[in-house]
């Protein structure tokens, strides 16, 4: 009774240390410090960030040394405002984020008698900073102007990236029968790249490869494609990672709608 009480505890505690793991591969964060007009740190300033698709807020306050962080964002376009007693309040966006990219500000506050409000619109630089991995994003723009035909998959973005590349249409079939987009990266086997929706797997169970076709564009707000330099949470590829984040909608009702069509006249000649 006291082994199998055991067994269970351990698999409990794996299974939360996975669950929390696989979170950090979705979200950003933003970042930065806070200084009043003679370059000191300002302590305990109110910091907000509001998401401008969804109107989601989150607040923290600055520390000892003037900085603030706001983790586990979801990617996508953030507004933030510092508020001080004394000061004029500070406000900046569109900050757009990208996944496992963060987001750095440098906020200088102004005497609240010289402004009432400072309104700074420009984005902020992405680094990264939490680990060493080498990869490309694709935001929502690149994903809707760059050729996906003839099916739209979003899985094909991964064509466009350095490292990567495209078997003959006769090796798809052989390897992966049911695969639409087969790719090597950096000399590595087929079945080393791993493919996540929203950080988890979705791999084909015999031989890896994508199991769910993203055929809607529109459905995705970002195609993050890592090459090299895994994090940890990244444990089932040595090829590429493809995560690809759907969008999180919106408070008002949208949607979009498309027609696509393709035949042998409007092809291209071959050059076999």
């Amino acid at each position: 009774m006291i082994i199998h009480r055991f067994w269970l505890l351990a698999m409990v505690t794996i299974s939360v240390v996975a669950t929390v793991g696989l979170a950090q591969v979705t979200t950003s964060q933003i970042s930065g410090s806070v200084e009043d007009p003679s370059h000191a740190a300002v302590i305990k300033a109110t910091v907000s960030v509001r998401n401008l698709e969804t109107n989601a807020t989150r607040e923290t306050l600055t520390n000892e040394e003037g900085r603030f962080d706001i983790l586990q964002l979801p990617v996508g376009p953030y507004e933030v405002t510092v508020e001080k007693a004394g000061f004029s309040r500070f406000v900046q966006g569109p900050i757009v984020l990208r996944l496992n990219q963060d987001a750095d500000l440098s906020v200088k506050l102004r005497v609240s008698g010289s402004t009432e409000k400072v309104t700074v619109v420009a984005d902020a630089p992405l680094l990264n900073t939490a680990n060493g991995e080498v990869g490309v994003n694709f935001d929502a723009r690149r994903i809707s102007e760059l050729p996906l035909s003839p099916n739209h998959n979003v899985a094909k973005l991964a064509l466009y990236a350095a490292g990567v590349n495209p078997l003959l249409a006769n090796q798809n079939t052989i390897i992966m029968p049911d695969a639409t987009v087969v790719f090597s990266v950096n000399g590595m086997r087929l079945r080393s790249n791993n493919f996540m929706i929203d950080g988890q797997d979705t791999n084909m169970a015999q031989v890896t490869g994508e199991n769910q076709r993203l055929n809607n564009p529109d459905l995705i707000a970002e195609v993050r494609l890592v090459t090299n330099q895994f994090a940890p949470e990244y444990g089932n590829g040595t090829g590429a990672i493809l995560n690809v984040i759907t969008k999180n909608g919106g408070n008002d009702p949208h949607g979009t709608a498309f027609w696509f069509h393709n035949d042998n006249q409007l092809n291209a000649r071959t050059n076999l």
